[in-house]
């Protein structure tokens, strides 16, 4: 039991912050879109269930979570209970994989059903999915029920794509909508439709690309100097933030690119944007009770499924006004010559500080005046008398940094 009790704490963090991240889409974006979220997520888990099926199924789901996130526990966890016994009293509408989760107690079966494999999709289903756009009922069906011809999309999307992440799933789900919303206007759509196909394989290679090229950094950066990247690229976006909680948002990044740059290509993309999504959702929770900026509020309010791409195009947050760069910032000691946890932190502390007094501060500028940091520190370490060499290096750091944030 000693040696499961810090896995089940996690386990417990994990699915606290989770249905957190529930009640703040719920009461957000409302309950339409957490049902596409949980829909997309169902569609990928049962790539064999019918749509119809799951569709009703997530309808009880998203019921669970609005029932939990008004505090009603017993209430929620008694459904949830009637929703494992539904799936495991009609296995064959499922998945075979099911019969684990179904063969273990009634109370551990909603937990087990959450975390299953996804099963594998029809042998016979197609690769590509063309009637949605090479077909001419397309805006009839839209219009007969713009909600239902949406949801098809994510379902046969989803089962097809188990590679995808939910909330890309809703991104191309919005992509096809506004591609509707266009071409159906038109006396003759369909040309205007088939430019949807280009334009969501670009969006898919774009979020790859965004994944590779944060994974190629951490390979090539390595944890601690990752990290300090992270910081220094938030700090920029929300100076306003106190050091522990930027070093807190950048240590739980760190964590992400860690377990899930090390998976395969066709893990590798639901796990970096589910895991990131959790970490943005923690800023917007914090948000949500200390305002943090308007870049950020606008991230967190406008739009689920884009919050990740809404942050990633915050370079600055240019409302910010900077205090002066006070000298006692760069005061250093001798303690810096001691390798541990402490002094790391002390360090990562000065480049959070030197980012707060020049948000817009540009990364050669950044990179000169913590080389020259780390030249000082590395010439003070190796004198006789540490203090003494602070003192005096001290004082002229200081006169170089602040020019090289003038």
């Amino acid at each position: 039991f000693a040696e499961k009790s810090p896995a089940t704490k996690k386990k417990l963090k994990e699915a606290t912050l989770m249905e957190k991240q529930n009640c703040f889409v719920l009461k957000k974006f409302g309950p339409k879109e957490l049902h596409t979220w949980k829909f997309a997520q169902l569609a990928q888990k049962f790539p064999k269930a019918d749509r119809f099926v799951l569709h009703n199924i997530t309808h009880d789901i998203v019921h669970v979570h609005k029932e939990r996130c008004r505090g009603d526990t017993l209430e929620s966890y008694l459904d949830q209970v009637q929703i494992s016994r539904f799936v495991c009293g009609h296995q064959d509408l499922f998945s075979p994989k099911v019969k684990k989760c179904c063969d273990d107690i009634l109370l551990h079966r909603p937990e087990c059903l959450v975390a299953m494999e996804n099963d594998e999709p029809p042998a016979d289903l197609s690769p590509t999915v063309r009637e949605f756009v090479d077909n001419k009922e397309v805006c009839q069906r839209f219009a007969e029920n713009h909600d239902d011809h949406l949801e098809r999309f994510v379902y046969e999307y989803g089962r097809r794509h188990q590679d995808f992440s939910p909330q890309l799933l809703q991104r191309l789900q919005k992509g096809y909508h506004d591609l509707l919303e266009k071409c159906c206007l038109l006396e003759a759509p369909e040309a205007c439709l088939l430019e949807g196909e280009p334009l969501l394989k670009k969006h898919v290679a774009d979020t790859l690309a965004v994944i590779s090229t944060n994974c190629d950094l951490y390979a090539k950066l390595g944890d601690y100097k990752f990290k300090n990247m992270l910081l220094a690229r938030y700090t920029k976006k929300a100076p306003q933030l106190s050091f522990e909680e930027l070093s807190q948002y950048a240590e739980q990044l760190r964590t992400v690119a860690n377990k899930c740059c090390q998976l395969g290509d066709e893990k590798k993309l639901i796990c970096g944007e589910i895991y990131t999504d959790f970490v943005l959702g923690n800023i917007c929770l914090h948000h949500q009770k200390h305002p943090i900026n308007p870049r950020i509020c606008q991230c967190c309010s406008n739009n689920y499924a884009f919050r990740r791409e809404c942050f990633s195009s915050i370079e600055v947050d240019e409302g910010y006004v900077p205090a002066p760069c006070a000298p006692e910032l760069f005061t250093f000691h001798e303690d810096l010559c001691t390798a541990n946890t402490d002094v790391e932190k002390k360090k990562q502390k000065l480049l959070v500080d030197v980012v707060k007094c020049k948000p817009a501060i540009t990364h050669e500028q950044l990179k000169a005046v913590i080389t020259d940091f780390y030249g000082v520190v590395e010439k003070c370490c190796h004198g006789e008398n540490h203090e003494a060499c602070f003192l005096a290096e001290g004082p002229q750091l200081v006169q170089r940094t602040q020019a090289a944030l003038s």
